[in-house]
């Protein structure tokens, strides 16, 4: 098996004013004041865990959005990325576009400057694991403006101080290609090689203004590997009652472990302890209520009784991907100013000539004896206006649909969140 790593990234594009789907004809007017984003989390200095929260109940009701529209198909995507991609435009928002934007995001009745303190105090917490080859995770932002195109100075400052992303400007008027090669090769960088075409051909063009980018690198092996020789083909029944053979990995170790009213919980601890796996399994015919437990209540509704326990497990290799709009999903989760011609970006620019045209992510897993490796990324594309006796040991058998996480544990930041449908299913 190859070195176990996972990635995420995101990418945010701006176009300039001219003409498209979603382009207002001219300009709208000057900058107005910024801001105080309002929401359901309390307004108060965040943490690396009030964020994590927050990001947690995006994840969750982002995966209501995409399970809905892929039943029956394997699942995954980065709750992390897509948020921190989010959070940097949601900087340059204004108006009725930040209060939607913050909303979705779960960051309302924060402020711009207490978004990006959020942003640098999780780049913090995971600093650490940034220099960890046994336990590593990397997360790097970016901002790619037009070559003499002014920033708002707050909008500069406040993606510097929180998200660590420095103007690096391009040509995207005079050589649109070449200034998407560049940032794909800078992806493709971050992510070591894993992926390196994230903006594909004419994804960008002469109106392009801008792109922000975010990246989320993982590579972290099990704290117990499953012995190699313990894996044999197995049957995994899928969720119509179908069976398909699988390469099925087993150990006996301990694990938290909840045995739940409707579903199992266990956590798999990676290397050194920081980063975790924790794989919710339905109960037979159980798979809707629970994927409906996540949706409300994110993974806190499987993983806050976890005990220490010693049991037998299997678990599927399994490797796949998805590809999906999100533009869709983020407008029926509230976020629709910014799509419009009434979108407001002048804590950008200063003018409100710009709105988002499509948001876009891909995603990827691979789970094998050692450990796991995994990439996401996402194209945000902001456009022109158009008891007694030795207890008995547990079994647990993924052999039917299951729910997994991958989450920095101090925090409980969901960095990876998908679903086994099929594990044979590429």
């Amino acid at each position: 098996m190859r070195k176990p790593l996972a990635a995420g990234i995101v990418v945010v594009g701006l176009l300039a004013a001219g003409c498209g789907s979603h382009a207002a004809q001219g300009h709208r007017g000057g900058p107005t004041p910024r801001p105080v984003l309002t929401t359901v989390l309390p307004a108060a200095d965040r943490t690396p865990a009030s964020s994590a929260a927050a990001d947690a109940v995006f994840g969750a009701s982002l995966y209501r959005e995409l399970s809905a529209g892929s039943s029956g198909k394997n699942l995954v995507f980065s709750p992390v990325s897509i948020s921190l991609a989010l959070q940097m435009a949601l900087e340059g928002a204004r108006g009725k576009t930040a209060t939607e934007m913050a909303s979705v995001l779960h960051l309302s009745g924060q402020s711009t400057a207490q978004v990006a303190a959020a942003a640098r105090a999780l780049r913090t917490s995971l600093a650490p694991l940034a220099r960890n080859r046994k336990e590593l995770v990397a997360i790097s932002n970016a901002l790619w403006p037009q070559s003499g195109m002014p920033l708002q100075q707050p909008f500069r400052q406040l993606l510097g101080s929180g998200f660590g992303a420095a103007p690096q400007p391009l040509n995207f008027k005079g050589n649109p290609e070449a200034a998407r090669a560049v940032i794909n090769a800078a992806v493709s960088t971050a992510t070591r090689g894993h992926i390196s075409q994230l903006l594909p051909p004419h994804s960008i063009g002469p109106l392009t203004r801008l792109v922000l980018t975010n990246a989320v690198y993982l590579n972290a092996k099990w704290a117990s590997p499953f012995p190699s020789s313990r894996t044999d083909a197995e049957p995994f029944t899928r969720a119509d009652g179908s069976r398909t053979a699988v390469k099925m990995m087993r150990q006996q170790a301990s694990f938290g472990y909840q045995d739940g009213a409707g579903f199992t919980t266990v956590r798999l601890p990676y290397v050194g302890g920081q980063l975790a796996m924790t794989v919710v399994l339905p109960d037979l015919g159980r798979l809707g209520t629970v994927e409906t437990m996540l949706a409300k209540d994110g993974m806190a509704a499987f993983d806050s009784r976890l005990t220490p326990t010693s049991i037998d497990l299997s678990m599927p290799r399994f490797s796949f991907h998805s590809t999906v709009d999100l533009t869709p999903k983020l407008k029926a989760m509230g976020m629709h100013a910014a799509f419009s011609a009434t979108a407001d970006f002048s804590g950008i620019t200063g003018n409100k000539d710009i709105a988002v045209s499509a948001v876009l992510h891909q995603a990827q897993i691979q789970v094998g004896e050692k450990g796991t490796e995994a990439s996401a990324a996402t194209a945000v594309i902001i456009g022109v206006l158009a008891a007694p006796g030795a207890p008995a040991i547990p079994a647990v058998d993924l052999d039917r649909p299951f729910l997994f996480a991958i989450t920095d544990v101090p925090t409980g930041a969901p960095l990876f969140l998908g679903r086994v449908m099929d594990p044979a299913a590429g």
